[in-house]
């Protein structure tokens, strides 16, 4: 009976292996990646994070984004964890010239809402639970609609689109910037 048991174990070990050592889509997760996803659906909050009304009167839009920066990225074990005292996972570089510290947007990761912006190694952080994310928006371009009426000799164009690129916060210091087809 004994020996009976030890045959199952051993055959059922080399399946194991077998199975294991066949398969070569095992995947390994140390990483963990980070992308900008926008969703227009999503409602829209206060400065407090709680869900916002729009006034009688006044209007919105959404954006369509075509590319996202940030200067920052924390994760953080509670709510209260002040400022740059959890896990710091990316700070865009930084340069000082032309004055004070400033985001060096030309060295900043920029990319486009979908595409990977970031990826971290595990084993970079202290092991723990982390509940909380951070993130300081560095750079945000994007398009809008609107009208524009009442011009002379033009009259009314309706239905117009720009291209906006907005540095938001922080200081950016910047030595070239296209957006759409021209060059800053």
């Amino acid at each position: 009976m004994q020996l009976k048991q030890i045959k199952l174990s051993l055959s059922a070990c080399l399946v194991i292996v077998g199975l294991v050592s066949c398969n070569k889509d095992v995947r390994t997760f140390n990483d963990i990646h980070f992308s900008f996803e926008i969703d227009s659906l999503q409602p829209r909050l206060d400065n407090f994070g709680n869900p916002s009304t729009i006034e009688a009167g006044h209007a919105t839009q959404t954006p369509v984004f075509d590319l996202l920066s940030v200067h920052y990225i924390e994760i953080s074990q509670d709510e209260f964890t002040p400022f740059k005292e959890g896990s710091v996972l990316y700070l865009a570089p930084e340069t000082d010239t032309g004055g004070d510290g400033a985001i060096d947007f030309d060295s900043a990761i920029v990319a486009a809402p979908g595409a990977e912006f970031l990826k971290v190694n595990l084993e970079r952080l202290v092991p723990g639970t982390y509940k909380y994310v951070r993130v300081s928006v560095a750079y945000q371009q994007y398009k809008v609609n609107y009208d524009v009426n009442n011009v002379p000799v033009v009259g009314a164009l309706p239905n117009q689109t720009g291209a906006i690129a907005s540095f938001i916060g922080y200081r950016t210091y910047i030595r070239d910037l296209k957006i759409e087809n021209l060059s800053a």
